[in-house]
């Protein structure tokens, strides 16, 4: 079974073999109480016992737990769920069912079968590790927010111009030269809400809202955004998991609308094995804006990530995707190409070190009226992020993120490098 958890494998030692209430009787069965992590013990008391019920679900009750001692998952899954065919209100059975399902890592149907065990008359034994997994894994509600320190230099060779920005909280100081363009200070403010509404065992709706507000001072006005989206979520089989949503944003300016988008996202999860992820996308979206209407039009994206677990510590990573946006103006639409390489570990002392590399590759549908040429960019992009879960700033884990960016571009105007170190702390409540 796995450490993490150890207290409710205790929890479900107890319901082996403390006092467990026999649905199919109505009266308690006196079993030995056998100390945590003695599997082997467990499971000899539990054969020597033996099933004296004559019912079928009891019967079938006795084998799925014997396959959950033996770690048998897939199979006390079952025998579980047969149970509860036969004597829905087994509350004993839909609580081991919830331990089977935790164990398997599939917290949002563990969550539904434990909430329903809780409905009946269970002892506080068994009931407290329950409550305590519950609170620590459900996410129904969670809001995320950041600060940062961002030191961020910009070098567009073409302008002769060099760009300094020094971040500091939600401060952004930007130190330009003459020829670079104005000095600015934009304060800025964002966060993330989440909202997960479980309506069966393997189905839930996913509600999110993220909000961004920059205020340039100097300038006196406001930009901000707000994107929110919906989606359905349900488990297709044991590995797979499907969404169907909308995806929407709204960017505005001051209080007018300059830019708007909306449109459905299909996303698979598949979960091969517990070393093996991977997810495909696609999302089709109608890009309106009221003020230019030549830049409205519709955006596609296909694609697919994958994380594969090498070691306990060590993990790697990808994604790649095809980017199109077709516009009324052709030469303000392109094709773009994404792949994402990356690496994760956690060293023995706890702190979290990880890596990417970034290409993208731009190409435009039309000539440059100016330039007389069709505009390709190629971005290249390397970052490093070091970080401690161990560590907490009030509440706040720090990290520390390098990043160096490299464009080139057939003209000379968009090229450019980029380099920052930024310190972030984010908290997730």
């Amino acid at each position: 079974m796995k450490a993490t958890n150890s207290r409710l494998w205790s929890c479900a030692v107890y319901l082996l073999f403390g006092h467990l209430p026999t649905m199919s009787f109505g009266q308690e069965v006196d079993y030995f109480i056998v100390p945590e992590g003695s599997i082997a013990q467990a499971e000899t008391v539990l054969l020597a016992e033996g099933n004296q019920s004559t019912s079928r679900a009891d019967q079938v009750f006795f084998d799925a737990r014997i396959a959950l001692l033996r770690e048998n998952l897939a199979e006390a899954e079952r025998l579980f769920r047969e149970v509860l065919s036969l004597e829905p209100a087994h509350s004993a059975a839909r609580a081991y069912l919830g331990l089977t399902l935790a164990e398997m890592g599939r917290n949002s149907a563990a969550i539904y079968n434990y909430r329903f065990a809780l409905a009946d008359d269970l002892p506080s034994d068994v009931s407290r590790p329950i409550r305590d997994y519950i609170l620590e894994n459900d996410r129904g509600l969670g809001f995320n927010t950041f600060a940062y320190f961002h030191i961020n230099r910009q070098t567009n060779p073409f302008l002769e111009s060099n760009l300094t920005e020094i971040r500091v909280g939600d401060f952004i100081f930007a130190l330009a030269d003459p020829e670079g363009g104005t000095e600015e200070t934009v304060l800025e403010f964002g966060g993330n809400l989440g909202y997960r509404f479980q309506v069966s065992e393997t189905g839930h709706f996913l509600f999110r809202l993220r909000a961004d507000f920059d205020h340039y001072t100097n300038s006196n006005f406001t930009s901000w955004s707000v994107t929110p989206s919906l989606a359905y979520e349900f488990r297709v089989d044991q590995d797979k998991e499907l969404a169907l949503g909308m995806s929407t944003d709204f960017e505005f300016l001051e209080s007018e609308l300059v830019e708007r988008e909306i449109g459905p996202v299909l996303r698979l999860r598949w979960e091969h094995d517990e070393r093996f992820r991977s997810s495909y996308f696609l999302e089709v979206l109608d890009l309106h804006s009221p003020g230019r209407q030549i830049a409205s039009g519709v955006s596609y994206e296909i694609g697919a990530a994958f994380e594969k677990v090498l070691t306990p510590r060590w993990a790697v990573n990808g994604a790649a995707s095809v980017y199109r946006a077709e516009l009324q103006r052709k030469r303000l639409g392109y094709d773009e190409y994404r792949l994402v390489l990356g690496t994760r570990t956690v060293l023995p002392n706890g702190i979290r070190v990880g890596g990417a590399a970034y290409l993208e590759d731009r190409v435009y549908h039309a000539d440059s009226r100016i330039f007389g040429v069709t505009r390709r960019d190629q971005t290249a992009t390397i970052s490093v992020t070091v970080g401690s879960s161990e560590v907490e700033l009030a509440g706040f884990s720090p990290q520390v993120r390098v990043e160096y960016e490299e464009r080139h571009s057939n003209i000379a105007l968009y090229e450019s490098t980029n380099s920052s170190v930024a310190l972030e702390v984010t908290r997730s409540f």
